[in-house]
């Protein structure tokens, strides 16, 4: 009785890792959030600053504001699908800020297409 039961509660504690809940993020590429689309009309404005700002060769002259920039819109995107608005609000006006900057900078550097 006692291996039929240990043997049952092996089984069923070995199913749960054959299960497959879906389509999971690579290792290292974020979690759900990152892989929504983002709802907030505020985040989405400013993800598409920033993706302007990435053309206009962010990466290259603000390398270090554009990437605290993209980890702080990553932050906001997870922020947002938890319920943490206030958090989320704080960060975003943050974020808004780092952009500006990172546009100003953007202003003074010479003219180079990316793509």
């Amino acid at each position: 009785m006692k291996k039929s039961a240990a043997c049952l509660a092996l089984c069923l504690t070995l199913s749960g890792c054959f299960f497959d809940e879906g389509p999971y993020p690579e290792v290292g590429q974020g979690g759900f959030a990152e892989w929504g689309p983002i709802e907030d009309t505020r985040a989405r404005a400013l993800q598409q600053r920033l993706e302007a700002a990435q053309r206009r060769g962010a990466e290259v002259y603000e390398a270090a504001a554009y990437a605290d920039a993209s980890l702080l819109l990553t932050r906001c995107r997870r922020e947002l699908a938890a319920g943490l608005m206030i958090d989320a609000r704080t960060d975003l006006d943050r974020l808004e800020r780092q952009i500006t900057a990172m546009d100003a900078a953007l202003e003074r550097a010479p003219r180079r297409k990316f793509s």
